[in-house]
């Protein structure tokens, strides 16, 4: 069993998969269309090692147009923890994905950076790295990175308050080095931080407030969580 296990979330196309597939020794495709298609909230727990430590990644579904989507991938976060430990097992750390080139920041993201302050909490932000991607890509699309990330710290005021409560920031540009860089940042922080790991302690309470009548039960029987891989 893994004792270190960091979630990794953020809108569909953010490079979710693409991120744990630099650190997995395994070939990994990732959460896709195809798995969501009749099981919505598909999760993988993906075995890696990084500075000679066993990590559990878990990929979860990309957050979408659908506010109680998003949430239940929160719930489903603490669900796996559930199934494969126990009540007490937390996560790590939390990474959140978001595509650089996004600008200005949609709904989708607006609505994930707000689930992660809502739900995590200012205490637990010192375990959360916010991570833009597709750096790489910028080039190709003769784009000004500096310039857009200059503007996501002006114009967003959700991702400038998850920096203000702990959160780092980084940057990811699809190589293996710059992965390993993430992963080792957030061990950094856990030493430099109190011996605690992560736990939503208001998800079931914000979960049974959000979603109407009658949907809990459709998205439980949905619910659908892959052994580690």
């Amino acid at each position: 069993m893994h004792d270190i296990i960091i979630a990794v979330i953020g809108k569909s196309g953010s490079g979710k998969s693409r991120f744990i597939s630099r650190l997995s020794a395994r070939k990994y495709a990732g959460v896709n269309d195809h798995d969501l298609k009749d099981v919505p909230f598909h999760l993988r727990g993906v075995k890696c090692v990084t500075e000679g430590t066993k990590v559990l990644m878990l990929d979860t579904p990309g957050f979408n147009d659908d506010a109680n989507n998003n949430l239940f991938i929160l719930q489903c976060i603490d669900q796996w923890l559930r199934e494969h430990y126990d009540e007490n097992k937390t996560l790590f750390g939390l990474i959140c994905m978001y595509d650089i080139k996004e600008m200005p920041v949609g709904l989708v993201s607006i609505d994930c950076f707000a689930r992660i302050r809502q739900l995590v909490g200012k205490g637990n932000m010192g375990k959360t790295i916010v991570l833009t991607t597709k750096w790489d890509t910028l080039d190709t699309y003769h784009l000004d990175g500096e310039a857009l990330e200059a503007r996501l710290h002006e114009k967003s005021y959700l991702w400038r308050g998850m920096l203000l409560s702990g959160a780092t920031t980084m940057r990811h540009d699809d190589t293996v080095e710059s992965a390993e860089r993430v992963i080792s940042t957030l061990f950094e922080k856990q030493l430099a931080a109190a011996p605690s790991r992560m736990k939503l302690y208001t998800l079931s309470k914000e979960l049974h407030n959000s979603i109407p009548r009658g949907r809990e039960s459709k998205y439980r029987k949905n619910l659908y969580i892959q052994r580690e891989v």
